[in-house]
C-alpha cells in the first residue's frame, strides 16, 4: 500500500465515525495536516491576490472579479473565506463516511490555491521585476 508523504498523511488513529457521530465541531479534526496546508495556500493566495490588484493586475477568478467590481476588495476577501470554510467542512463532512474522497477534495483544494498562489507571485516578479530592467 502507498503511503502519503507525512505532511498529507491523514492519522490512521481515528476510525470511521458513524453517520450519527455527534457535532461537527465537537469532533475531532481529521485532516489537519491537510488543512494547514490549505488554509496557508488560502491565506497567501488573499495577500498576493491584494498585492497584485494594487499593482493594477486583474483577479483572474471570474466569480470574485464580479464580486470585486460590485463589493470591493472587501467583499472579495470575504467571498474568499467563506469558501475556504465552505471547503473545510465539506471535508470533514465527507471523511465521516469516505475518507478517500475527503482526502482527494483537500489536495484538489490544495492544487488550485497551489496554482493560484504560482500565477500572483509569477505576475508580481515580472512585473516587479520589470522596473528594474
Amino acid at each position: 500500500m502507498t503511503t502519503l508523504p507525512a505532511p498529507f498523511a491523514v492519522s490512521a488513529v481515528l476510525p470511521a465515525l458513524p453517520a450519527d457521530a455527534g457535532p461537527l465541531l465537537l469532533s475531532p479534526c481529521r485532516f489537519l495536516p491537510l488543512h494547514r496546508w490549505f488554509l496557508s495556500l488560502a491565506l497567501l493566495d488573499a495577500i498576493l491576490t491584494t498585492l497584485v490588484l494594487s499593482r493594477g493586475g486583474e483577479e483572474l477568478n471570474s466569480l470574485a472579479r464580479a464580486i470585486l467590481e460590485t463589493s470591493g476588495l472587501t467583499g472579495m476577501v470575504l467571498f474568499k473565506l467563506a469558501l475556504v470554510v465552505l471547503i473545510l467542512v465539506l471535508i470533514e463532512l465527507i471523511g465521516r463516511r469516505c475518507q478517500s474522497a475527503a482526502r482527494m477534495i483537500a489536495l484538489l483544494a490544495i492544487a488550485a490555491n497551489t496554482v493560484a498562489v504560482t500565477l500572483g507571485a509569477t505576475y508580481l516578479f515580472l512585473y516587479s521585476t520589470a522596473a528594474y530592467l
